[in-house]
């Protein structure tokens, strides 16, 4: 309740992640796990019902969530 959104558009461009340390592989299949199911399910996805709770009044028009960014390293 203390956040508004403001403006038209996304607010920021930035990327966000989650840190590990180098070789806990197990830790980031766990952590990418999570994040899959999280998304999975559509429109009754837990990242839907999250975001129409939290985040359509100010960024309306979101049909799905988005599809994840990988990054080589």
């Amino acid at each position: 309740p203390a956040v508004a959104l403001k403006g038209a558009g996304p607010f920021t461009t930035e990327y966000y992640g989650v840190a590990a340390k180098k070789g806990a592989d197990d830790l980031v299949a766990r952590v990418n796990k999570v994040l899959v199911d999280y998304r999975a399910g559509g429109k009754d996805s837990a990242w839907m019902v999250s975001y129409r709770k939290w985040l359509a009044a100010g960024l309306p028009g979101i049909t799905a969530p988005p599809t994840p960014k990988y990054r080589g390293g």
